[in-house]
């Protein structure tokens, strides 16, 4: 249901970045970014890979609706 919302949002807004009702201020833009391409540095530079990369441990907690 939340993406059938979202989607009827959007095609509402085309190509507008932002949009107002009386309660919200939606805003629906385009962001780049940049992201370091972890398994080609590792088949490139297998060595470096393993001198700069480190072991974490950590716990997740994840609450579900039955």
């Amino acid at each position: 249901m939340k993406n059938e919302k979202e989607n009827q949002i959007k095609a509402m807004m085309k190509e507008s970045e932002t949009a107002r009702t009386d309660k919200y201020i939606i805003m629906w833009k385009s962001v780049v970014s940049k992201r370091f391409d972890t398994k080609k540095f590792k088949s490139d530079h297998m060595d470096l890979y393993k001198a700069y990369t480190k072991e974490t441990s950590a716990r997740r907690l994840t609450i579900k609706e039955a």
